[in-house]
Formats: structure tokens, C-alpha cells, sequence
């Protein structure tokens, strides 16, 4: 990013926050608001939003300043950082990632899997699938275990649990 641009847009942050200072709650967010929305625009990310915040708060918090007082211009910070951070968190996969239910990936990663593996492969042992789906409830049938897990853009685990005394145990009875 360009260092000029930069300092451009961390002074409108000063100002900003200065402002907020002075008005008091009332002023409301909007001016974080729109400061995050010119923060997405630029290309900043949330340390850039950070470093930006920081230097503003040094500027307008002084350690002689009163504790009372210190505080509640602090949490108007922080509130205000907050709002204008907003903008930047909705605008990556991983906020967006973060924020869906996990159970509901895995669920929609073992029906991603199972489909396609079964329908793409389509033949049949007798009254068996085939794929992961027949995977999984083969071993069920003797016991064991069968689970799918998924870390976002970087793996994908299967794991399968045989009891071995269930193996033993299946095939004396069968015979």
C-alpha cells in the first residue's frame, strides 16, 4: 500500500476517533462505519487496522490522564475500532468460515463425499454399496467405527476403527 495514502487515511482514523472523544456516545458509529468501508476499499487488513488504531489511541490517551477517564475513552476505542474493523472481517473467507456452525460442514462434507463416491461408482456386491457410504456402514456392521474430519482449506482425515475381535467374532457366525 502506498505510505502516503496510509498516512492519509490514518489521520481521517484520528480525527474520527477524536471526535468520537469529544461528542461522547451520542456522536454514534457511522464515521467507523464509513472509515472501515474506505479501509476495505485500500486494501488494509486487520493489523493495518490495528497499527492505525494504535497510534491513534497513543495520540489522543495521554498516561496522565486521569484512570476514570482513561477508561472510558478507551472502551469508545474500542467500540469505535470494532465498527470499523467490521467491513474488513466480513470480507475474508475465513471470518466467513468462522462463523458457520461446524457440525453443519462436517455434515455437508460427509454428504459431499458420500454422494458423488456412490452415485459416480454405481455398481453393486449383492445389496452393498459402494464408496464411502458402503465404507461406513460395512463397518458399522461389524462394530467399528467410521468418521470423516475436515480441517478448512487444508485436510481431510478418514478414519476407520475395526474391533479385531469382532472380525473373529462375525465370521464364526457366519459360517
Amino acid at each position: 500500500m502506498n505510505e502516503t495514502k496510509l498516512k492519509v487515511l490514518a489521520g481521517r482514523y484520528l480525527a474520527a476517533l477524536r471526535t468520537r472523544f469529544e461528542q461522547g456516545p451520542e456522536m454514534g458509529l457511522q464515521a467507523a462505519h464509513d472509515f472501515g468501508s474506505q479501509a476495505v476499499a485500500m486494501g488494509l487488513e486487520t493489523l493495518d487496522m490495528a497499527k492505525i488504531h494504535r497510534h491513534a489511541l497513543d495520540a489522543l490517551v495521554s498516561p496522565g490522564m486521569a484512570t476514570s477517564k482513561r477508561e472510558v475513552l478507551i472502551n469508545r476505542a474500542a467500540m469505535f475500532f470494532t465498527e470499523a474493523n467490521t467491513h474488513i472481517e466480513m470480507t475474508h473467507r475465513a471470518a466467513r468460515v468462522a462463523r458457520a456452525d461446524p457440525n453443519e460442514l462436517h455434515d455437508t462434507l460427509i454428504k459431499r463425499t458420500e454422494e458423488p463416491a456412490d452415485s459416480n461408482r454405481v455398481f453393486t456386491a449383492g445389496r452393498e454399496r459402494s464408496g464411502l457410504l458402503g465404507v461406513k456402514e460395512r463397518v458399522e456392521k461389524i462394530d467399528g467405527t467410521f468418521g470423516v474430519e475436515s480441517v478448512s482449506d487444508a485436510e481431510t482425515t478418514i478414519r476407520v476403527h475395526i474391533p479385531l475381535g469382532s472380525i473373529d467374532t462375525k465370521k464364526r457366525t457366519a459360517n
